[in-house]
């Protein structure tokens, strides 16, 4: 697990630096602080952020808007917007490229937390949302497509793929079960498998679901990972000895 890397794309120093230490001592990691449009492209190549914070009037030769047009074409970061510009014209370019929040200057710290949680519940329920499902779940459990990023203490953190080894059910909460801890989401196991329904991730027995690439051994009825032991059950041995062929 990791802290949730934010970079911020600010023209202004001083705003930069104190968006900088709002982050960091809300637990978050600054991947940098970049002052154009033309940098920004190239950072979030070296530095693969988790969230954008981009000013809309930047210096450089585009703005953040062009800016946010050329990441969405090949990147799905969410994008918070930073403005003291709130006239029709530039809200209607803006909203345009999706971004996952709209804040306003000069904000207070708490605003910009919030947005930033906001950020990531609107950019996951948007490529996640599910036409029928009414079961509420929690707000700080938010899924994309190799990674997940909860809640914890005050701060975001980030759960990736290849970080989890199995996910157990409790009733109405699931435990992600990591090499060096165990999470406990208030969400069902339906629910967490609908959400973030990956490849990688099989489900193995009504309260188990596996990350096929962390299984060792196959016990007979039983997957193994490292000491653990997971026991499976008839209703997905067809998808098992499909997903682990045996000699």
């Amino acid at each position: 697990m990791k802290p949730v890397s934010i970079l911020i794309v600010e023209d202004k120093i001083i705003i930069a630096e104190s968006l900088g230490e709002i982050l960091t001592g809300a637990g978050y990691q600054v991947a940098g602080k970049i002052t154009s449009g033309e940098e920004a492209l190239n950072a979030i190549e070296q530095f693969n952020p988790d969230l954008i914070l981009m000013d809309i009037q930047l210096a450089g030769s585009i703005d953040g808007i062009q800016t946010a047009e050329r990441i969405n074409r090949f990147y799905t970061i969410p994008i918070i917007y930073l403005t003291d510009f709130h006239d029709a014209k530039t809200i209607d370019r803006a909203k345009y490229t999706e971004p996952a929040a709209f804040l306003l200057k000069p904000f207070k710290a708490n605003d910009l937390l919030i947005a930033i949680e906001i950020g990531f519940y609107n950019a996951s329920s948007k490529k996640k949302a599910l036409p029928g499902k009414n079961e509420k779940t929690t707000e700080t459990f938010f899924p994309f497509r190799d990674r997940i990023f909860i809640k914890e203490n005050d701060a975001l953190i980030r759960i990736n793929l290849d970080d989890i080894l199995w996910i157990e059910a409790d009733g109405s909460y699931c435990h992600i079960h990591t090499a060096n801890k165990t999470i406990t989401l208030t969400i069902s196991m339906r629910v967490f498998h609908e959400k973030f329904n990956h490849p990688m991730l099989m489900r193995v027995h009504r309260s188990n679901i596996v990350n096929i690439d962390k299984v060792t051994a196959i016990k007979g009825s039983r997957l193994v990972i490292g000491k653990q032991e997971i026991p499976t059950s008839d209703t997905y041995r067809a998808e098992i000895d499909r997903r682990f062929p045996t000699i």
